[in-house]
């Protein structure tokens, strides 16, 4: 910025001193200079505008990215983790308890009689039942336990 002006300055002082008469170069310079200040302003505000345009896009990419992400890998059911979020932490929970010589437990639980329920009282039933019984799993078991939703009917081709 600032070379550009020394130029804008060096160009106008060259040009006025050498096709115009004494007594109007130093008018002539003045404007001049009052006009690449402006012209370098505007410039400056423009660049600037751009800049916050630029960092507000990408501050809204990064946030929609990352509620995308959240919401591949939560049930929207059951507010429980998936098995996408599962393929993501399996292998370093395994890690873990190497590390730590402990052991890993899983756990699978079917809740019985689903398919009935939902042909006896509806599907709106049966999701206030599964939730329920998610409920109850996240209450019971500690917070650094997983609690997650398996529905191979969720990723149809993946899990089935």
């Amino acid at each position: 910025m600032v070379f550009v002006l020394a130029i804008g300055v060096c160009f106008l002082g060259v040009s006025n001193l050498l096709w115009t008469q004494a007594s109007h170069s130093a008018k002539e310079l003045v404007a001049g200079l009052i006009l690449l200040v402006l012209i370098s302003a505007g410039y400056v505000l423009q660049q600037r505008y751009g800049y916050i345009r630029g960092r507000e896009e990408l501050i809204r990419e990064i946030i929609y990215s990352e509620k995308l992400q959240s919401l591949s890998l939560i049930d929207p059911l059951t507010q429980t983790f998936n098995l996408r979020y599962m393929d993501q932490v399996l292998t370093g929970e395994i890690n873990r308890g190497n590390r730590h010589g402990t052991t890993i437990t899983f756990m699978l639980i079917e809740l019985a009689g689903s398919a009935e329920v939902i042909k006896k009282k509806g599907e709106l039933v049966g999701d206030q039942r599964l939730v329920a019984a998610t409920q109850f799993l996240k209450d019971t078991f500690r917070g650094s336990d997983i609690v997650l939703r398996y529905d191979c009917r969720t990723f149809p081709g993946d899990y089935a």
